[in-house]
């Protein structure tokens, strides 16, 4: 298996033993003060290390960003294996485009239906954002403090990577990470 892969693995692993021995409602929060990831980047991390975990001739020529697609718990273990038997036969990883083709026929009615409700209202509010009928406003996690007549901004953060790249990993500094919080609950 290639080093990415099982470090994204061992991290999703590491990340759900922590999940586990922390209390109610404390996990987004760690992941905020340990490493600065989103809820969202921690979730995929490990549905990657419970989907794949002892499976490296599944993963052996996938990369990162299919992994993180096909990991997602929505995603049939039909259309997983597809992905991974065209990676076998190609001797390379599927494109992004080319999994996410592979999910879309594996789909549910229901999923189909819910993809095209998401996909008609994003529409629609692009053609109302470009049409003027209606105007972004910043995401509350932007306005850093109010007062009567200043709004300070902060450059909003990137919490997702829209093409889906995962983040820098390294799975010795986690796994010392979880460590050491292992020995602080034993204490």
């Amino acid at each position: 298996m290639v080093r990415s892969q099982e470090d994204l693995i061992v991290a999703g692993r590491g990340l759900n033993e922590v999940k586990a021995l922390l209390p109610h409602g404390q996990f987004e929060m760690w992941i905020g003060t340990e490493f600065n990831w989103s809820l969202r980047t921690a979730q995929r991390l490990m549905s990657v290390a419970d989907r794949f975990d002892g499976k490296s001739d599944t993963v052996s020529l996938l990369n990162s960003s299919v992994l993180y697609m096909i990991a997602a718990p929505s995603v049939p273990d039909e259309a997983i294996e597809q992905v991974a038997a065209e990676a076998q036969a190609n001797g390379a990883s599927p494109t992004k485009e080319r999994v996410k083709a592979i999910i879309q026929d594996h789909e549910t009615p229901q999923q189909q239906a819910d993809r095209y409700r998401r996909e008609a209202a994003a529409k629609r509010k692009r053609n109302d954002v470009a049409a003027g009928r209606i105007v972004e406003q910043p995401a509350a996690e932007q306005i850093v403090d109010v007062q009567p007549s200043v709004i300070v901004h902060q450059e909003p953060a990137v919490l997702e990577n829209d093409d889906m790249r995962p983040p820098v990993i390294s799975a010795s500094r986690n796994v010392e990470k979880i460590r050491i919080l292992r020995q602080m609950r034993a204490v």
